[in-house]
């Protein structure tokens, strides 16, 4: 958040992340890895140390990130994963792949994904990619609709804004 506004990871300012506590998670995590019995919590925790280390870095390797969200799938089969997953793999093989994944989702989850809201969002994004304007538009809608904070709303409202004006 800044200034009570929504900002997605990759517009984030890495500068103003807390080195020290970047610095104690890094270090945990080292530990837990050193155990070698890998969990969902620790698979959740890498994911996170990979997207941090990319905006610190300034490259992100985003294979490493999809294979994160494959294993963290294995362990704990969700929406929630199942949807970050795509997001992953929209940035390694393309907007029109990843539909293909948000279909599969909304295939074997049926009436779950329509009150999922990240679902709808991603699937926004991902329509306004590849140009389906309106399609995306109605997405946005969705998403906005079933949003409970009032930052992402925000945020939302402003991609479709743009969806809307790109028409």
């Amino acid at each position: 958040m800044r200034d009570g506004k929504f900002v997605p990871l990759q517009q984030q300012d890495p500068t103003r992340w807390d080195r020290e506590d970047l610095a104690a998670a890094e270090a945990l995590l080292r530990t837990a890895a050193g155990e070698r019995r890998p969990g969902r919590f620790q698979i959740e925790a890498a994911i996170q140390s990979a997207h941090a280390s990319a905006r610190l870095l300034g490259r992100e390797d985003v294979g490493a990130v999809l294979e994160l969200y494959a294993a963290l799938l294995a362990f704990t089969p969700s929406i929630g994963a199942a949807v970050a997953h795509a997001a992953a793999a929209a940035r390694v093989h393309g907007a029109e792949y990843a539909l293909g994944l948000l279909d599969g989702i909304a295939a074997e989850n049926g009436a779950r994904v329509r009150e999922y809201q990240a679902w709808w969002a991603l699937r926004a994004d991902l329509l306004g990619k590849v140009g389906k304007v309106g399609e995306a538009a109605e997405a946005y809608r969705r998403a906005i609709g079933l949003s409970q904070d009032e930052a992402v709303r925000g945020f939302l409202m402003g991609r479709l804004r743009g969806v809307k004006g790109g028409a």
